[in-house]
């Protein structure tokens, strides 16, 4: 039988600057403690599991590798590889934190009678930089979407045909040119078949009962948000720029999940699940009928953009469990919103929280604080808006603190960074990946800059108290004789987290008054002792200690 490896890759944190949830992952510890329903540790590739479906559906044999969840090391991935003779292996480079374990296995598994292809987002965006750092080992990345094109290259490789010919390909020839295919078309979503659960499988093989499974309706987005990738992508195909799954296809594969694996939580993994127009919304309340006809009881997360809200429909997804809600409100200024072609008003960004909220949802905001446009007044703004509008309800103040990031991609990056033609090969996996992700920018108005790095260190350090692979370690491994001083930690770590956007916002009023003072030469002092005080006040320091304590005992080494 032909055999086919997919490998998800490792996720390393490029920059410190990583946002906060970002810094979390896949690992023993947070699937096992934390939250199986926890959407922003636990991710599902589902677009490495879809290919696995079309590869299977033509016969082939395929063994899927989760680094993260499986914590495999790279030797046991290459002797795999060469026991089984696999002469096609696919890496997934979902996002840029997938990139650099991907370029250092990559080059481990290189070797004459094998190929080796990066597919996904990032690796789409970045083609040509990565195509030139690894032209002698990487024989190509797949661009947009994969299933059909991933198919396509393996049939010819095993049937001894090239396979430099083939739509959606781009590559290095033998003279060293960066070759770009022309793009396959779009694929009907209905035609495509499920994604298969290689993932929830394998952790259930490993000892976790996971009650969440990722899910798609519909691929695309029609905006043009000059922070997003999401449109850019679709570019990558030819076709519409949204495209849906037809209502009985998302229900149906919704009942098997929680048939098969008992699954409570899905994640809607839709770029703009509400979608466009009246059949969009006909489309959402499709599904919500068969889902209320066939007495389906579950929770879900979905996305979607704030001049799409509804009341009625808002309601009639609640009564079906959809009861989780990322909306697109990402400032509280409208010159912001406007300077990045969101196509929305801060009033309506304000009435759709209120819907939200008055339908009985929970809400989590995607939100950037500033850019390097972003002047004091703005920023003041937006952080008003956060204090008036109560963001952190519900959520981590923490992910409200956040920069703008460029991505590959993006139109920002185009506009702020160009196009990078100069790629030096010499440089590390890890100096590479930094090189073309998470790119710097100048801040304008120096202000804004004396604010971020004034408060960025105490972000950075009250982000380490709260990271996910701390809490769960503490609760994993806490020696049973000190249950009270775990009750204790637990009661005041409770207490901070409640806290937390007193503390915060506190010092942002804080460090704008010292801006407007004229002391800047003396903001490092005069922050650290208010920052001190804050933390007094409510008790932080008793959780400080506690992590110190517990990350420093032997037994968690």
């Amino acid at each position: 039988m032909r055999k086919i490896v997919l490998i998800f890759p490792k996720e390393n944190i490029i920059s410190e600057n990583d946002v906060f949830h970002e810094k979390q992952k896949v690992n023993k510890n947070n699937m096992r403690i934390i939250h199986n329903n926890n959407f922003e540790v636990f991710r599902e590739p589902l677009g490495i599991e879809s290919i696995a479906a079309s590869f299977r559906k033509k016969g082939y044999d395929v063994k899927i590798f989760f680094c993260d969840l499986e914590e495999i090391s790279d030797d046991e991935i290459v002797g795999y590889i060469v026991e089984n003779g696999i002469k096609y292996v696919g890496i997934s480079v979902l996002f840029d934190r997938h990139l650099e374990h991907a370029l250092i296995l990559g080059k481990k598994i290189k070797k004459n009678d094998n190929y080796i292809f990066f597919g996904g987002p990032f690796a789409s965006f970045a083609s040509y930089e990565i195509l030139t750092y690894c032209s002698k080992w990487l024989d190509g990345i797949i661009v947009g979407e994969g299933e059909t094109v991933n198919v396509k290259i393996a049939d010819a490789i095993y049937s001894g045909n090239d396979f430099h010919y083939i739509k959606g390909l781009y590559y290095i020839d033998i003279e060293g040119k960066f070759v770009q295919n022309p793009h396959e078309k779009k694929i009907d979503l209905d035609v495509l078949e499920r994604p298969e659960r290689d993932f929830i499988r394998r952790a259930i093989e490993l000892g976790y009962r996971p009650h969440m499974a990722s899910i798609y309706t519909s691929r695309g987005c029609a905006q043009q948000c000059t922070f997003c990738t999401g449109t850019a992508f679709q570019f990558f195909n030819e076709g519409s720029l949204w495209r849906y799954r037809s209502a009985i296809k998302v229900v149906n594969e919704i009942e098997k999940l929680i048939q098969e694996f008992n699954i409570r939580y899905f994640y809607i993994c839709d770029d703009n699940f509400y979608g466009y127009g009246d059949a969009g919304e006909q489309r959402i309340l499709d599904i919500l009928k068969l889902i209320k006809e066939r007495g389906i009881k579950a929770r879900f997360h979905f996305e979607m953009r704030v001049d799409r809200i509804s009341e009625e429909v808002m309601l009639k997804l609640k009564e079906c469990g959809f009861v989780d809600v990322l909306l697109g409100i990402e400032s509280g200024v409208q010159s912001m919103l406007d300077r990045w072609k969101k196509g929305v008003t801060v009033q309506q960004n304000i009435d759709a929280v209120n819907m939200v909220r008055k339908c009985g949802l929970n809400l989590k905001p995607g939100f950037i604080l500033f850019d390097g446009d972003t002047n004091l007044d703005e920023l003041r703004e937006n952080i008003k808006f956060i204090r008036e509008m109560k963001l952190y309800e519900g959520n981590s103040i923490l992910d409200l603190m956040n920069p703008m990031q460029i991505f590959n991609g993006s139109a920002i990056k185009k506009e702020k960074i160009g196009f990078i033609k100069n790629i030096d090969v010499n440089l590390s996996e890890k100096a590479f990946t930094r090189s073309i992700t998470h790119y710097e920018y100048e801040i304008v108005d120096a202000r804004v800059k004396i604010f971020w790095d004034s408060i960025k260190g105490k972000i950075d350090e009250i982000s380490e108290m709260f990271n996910g692979d701390m809490i769960a370690a503490i609760y994993a491994n806490w020696n049973k004789s000190d249950k009270k001083e775990v009750l204790s930690f637990v009661k005041n770590y409770k207490k901070v987290k409640k806290e937390l956007p007193i503390i915060v916002l506190d010092l942002c009023d804080y460090i704008f008054k010292v801006i407007d003072s004229g002391e800047i030469e003396r903001m490092d002092e005069l922050v650290e002792y208010r920052y001190n005080s804050l933390i007094s006040k409510f008790h932080f320091d008793d959780v400080k200690r506690i992590l110190n304590l517990a990350l420093n005992e032997e037994k968690f080494h």
